[in-house]
């Protein structure tokens, strides 16, 4: 007999977001490594940042953007074209990077070296540091860009010019700061700027967050907040991108 979750039809969508969950953090792991076996390291920066640009650039097409072409063509169109989407550049890069994947599996080696490397790995001081700093460094921005939509929607702002809000303008500025951190830090250095990028995004976090302590729903201009946003996710793709090529 099916447990109770799997005969409800939450419980059957639940599943399959969580196949899905998988095998997009799967895709995202590989894509990354291809990168970072394929590409020349001074070049890392520059990469990461227009991977950055097109993955802002869909989000925008398939988040703000799928409502709209649902409301035009009904949901299952939106989804048939996000299949494709993800299957055709996959597609793509697999015949890309035929070589470059042929050279990997045969550097395969077997389950208990792997492990045997993953255990020193885990000895050293700069793994875990970099966990500790994974989990610190951009918990204040994303706390921040997480509330942001609602927080504008409680001070007054409409839904239409929320959604304008995260479809363009904050899209544009992210992808902007993605590609001129990742070429920035190729040339200047990438610990220099995820530092700049990093720091900048902190400061803009402290700013805006004191506006919205020291202010009321009447007094606090949504114009003035929704413009640090922009400059808030400017930041962050800058530092993002700079944090990917280090």
């Amino acid at each position: 007999m099916k447990p109770h979750w799997a005969r409800t039809t939450w419980g059957r969508r639940g599943l399959f977001a969580a196949l899905y969950a998988v095998c997009a953090a799967t895709q995202d792991a590989v894509i990354d490594t291809v990168a970072i076996l394929g590409v020349p390291a001074e070049q890392r920066g520059s990469l990461s940042g227009f991977m950055q640009a097109g993955m802002l650039g869909a989000r925008a097409l398939f988040g703000g953007g799928a409502l709209w072409m649902a409301s035009q063509w009904g949901e299952r169109t939106v989804i048939a074209l996000l299949i494709v989407a993800i299957a055709v550049p996959g597609a793509l890069a697999s015949l890309a990077f035929q070589e470059l994947t042929s050279r990997v599996a045969a550097q395969r080696r077997p389950l208990a070296e792997y492990l045997q490397a993953a255990g020193q790995m885990f000895r050293r001081r700069e793994l875990w540091a970099g966990f500790v700093f994974a989990c610190t460094a951009g918990a204040g921005f994303e706390g921040l860009t997480g509330l942001g939509g609602p927080f504008l929607l409680d001070r007054g702002a409409t839904i239409d010019e929320v959604g304008e809000l995260f479809f363009l303008p904050v899209v544009i500025a992210m992808a902007a700061g993605a590609v001129l951190g990742g070429l920035a830090s190729d040339r200047f250095g990438r610990r220099l700027w995820t530092f700049i990028g990093e720091l900048g995004a902190a400061i803009m976090v402290l700013i805006l967050a004191l506006s919205a302590w020291l202010t009321t729903p009447e007094t606090l201009a949504v114009g003035w907040f929704a413009s640090g946003l922009i400059v808030l996710y400017g930041l962050i793709g800058l530092a993002t991108a700079s944090l990917y090529g280090l």
